[in-house]
């Protein structure tokens, strides 16, 4: 069965905020579905270079800077395999950090299951208290503070649970939370790669992808 990325239309209104993000006023919502992926990167770098992100591509190229992707495998499920978790680095939610495909690993290859967001050096994999297992990010809403989030997938869909708000710049204990939770030593590694090292798919006689390679984007799930 040929891969497909299952995702729903929108038209993103970006702004620039800094080197490596781009903010979107709306993003893509990935839709759980059970069919068969056999490579996750190249079934993401052919979503990332559909027409419903056209805008999105003129944007970032026009910046003149290297497109990259971010590669993050961890067990985010607490079943004991690694989930590939995929994003473009510049495909941001404002700031809540950058927008993640997770891919399940499953008999054969893997299945997409709803994205999460989170920014790649404000996260933690594990279990945390008593919310289980998942993946603790923080998100930023001024200087002095932020929601500490916890978000799990459940059935192939994302769930937050909001854990409560911290002060990190002024109270010494918030501060040795966060420390703990989002230091280097505790994330996984980020793996970057270049989106211009993945082999596309043939285009036909007229530019455009042919309609057998161009990954299937239906409407949104109910």
């Amino acid at each position: 069965m040929r891969n497909k990325f299952i995702a729903t239309k929108s038209t993103p209104l970006l702004i620039p905020l800094c080197s490596w993000a781009v903010f979107l006023v709306f993003v893509p919502t990935i839709a759980y579905t059970s069919t068969l992926i056999v490579d996750p990167i190249q079934n993401y770098a052919e979503w990332i270079y559909g027409g419903e992100h056209d805008m999105l591509m003129e944007i970032l190229l026009q910046r003149g800077e290297p497109l990259t992707i971010a590669k993050l495998v961890a067990d985010i499920t607490g079943d004991g395999q690694q989930e590939v978790l995929l994003s473009l680095y510049g495909l941001a939610n404002g700031a809540e950090g950058l927008f993640w495909c997770v891919y399940k690993p499953v008999p054969d290859g893997y299945q997409v299951m709803e994205g999460l967001t989170f920014h790649p050096k404000a996260f933690y994999v594990g279990k945390f208290e008593d919310y289980g297992w998942g993946i603790v990010k923080y998100f930023r809403s001024s200087s002095a503070s932020g929601t500490l989030v916890h978000a799990r997938i459940e059935d192939g869909r994302s769930v937050e649970t909001t854990i409560r708000v911290i002060y990190p710049k002024d109270n010494p204990e918030d501060r040795a939370l966060y420390e703990c939770l989002f230091n280097e030593e505790n994330r996984p590694i980020i793996e970057g790669i270049p989106l211009s090292s993945i082999a596309m798919p043939d285009a036909s006689v007229d530019g455009e992808l042919t309609e057998l390679e161009t990954p299937l984007i239906p409407p949104a799930s109910q």
